[in-house]
């Protein structure tokens, strides 16, 4: 067909667009998916399962995502997505030694990382920190308290997240 390649700028710019959309419909799709636990069973409080997921096994990820899905629908209601690494900040630490462009973009350029691990430790600790994130906007966010806890024997959020409404406020259940 003969037709010129698309400029990176191009696509790059697709890229985001696409991203601001996708986020958009899944928020959403979450508040939905909060409003019916509600609306369905006439309360505030209900029971989730929280389960996290991470680019690579081990302890080494930069990247990873905790998801909570209500028990009685099966319903993502919340997800924290998670990175200790941000590639515009990689390259422009690289590529410009504190010059006048680079505290150009520094200024304007909204980082991506969300988890430092050098403060708060291996991605291990991803799953705690996230649901942790999460508890404590369900309320703001989604008018609703997880208060029943299912989750794997491995994970650590049950233990960040047993009092967050109160002393024992949160109920595990394996």
């Amino acid at each position: 067909m003969n037709l010129p390649a698309l400029s990176k700028s191009t696509v790059c710019a697709r890229a985001f667009y696409n991203l601001k959309v996708v986020t958009d419909v899944a928020e959403d799709s979450m508040c939905n998916a909060a409003k019916e636990v509600a609306e369905t069973f006439n309360r505030d409080e209900c029971g989730i399962s929280v389960d996290g997921t991470w680019q690579r096994r081990g302890h080494t990820s930069l990247n990873g995502c905790v998801a909570v899905l209500s028990i009685d629908t099966g319903k993502v209601l919340d997800l924290e997505v998670m990175s200790s690494y941000c590639p515009t900040c990689r390259k422009l630490q690289k590529k410009m030694h504190k010059n006048a462009e680079y505290v150009a973009l520094k200024a304007v350029h909204i980082c991506q990382c969300n988890y430092q691990q050098q403060q708060l430790g291996s991605s291990a600790k991803m799953e705690s920190i996230g649901a942790h994130r999460i508890f404590s906007r369900s309320v703001k966010s989604r008018q609703l308290k997880y208060t029943t806890y299912y989750g794997d024997c491995d994970s650590k959020g049950f233990l960040s997240v047993q009092n967050i409404y109160g002393i024992n406020s949160v109920l595990k259940v394996l």
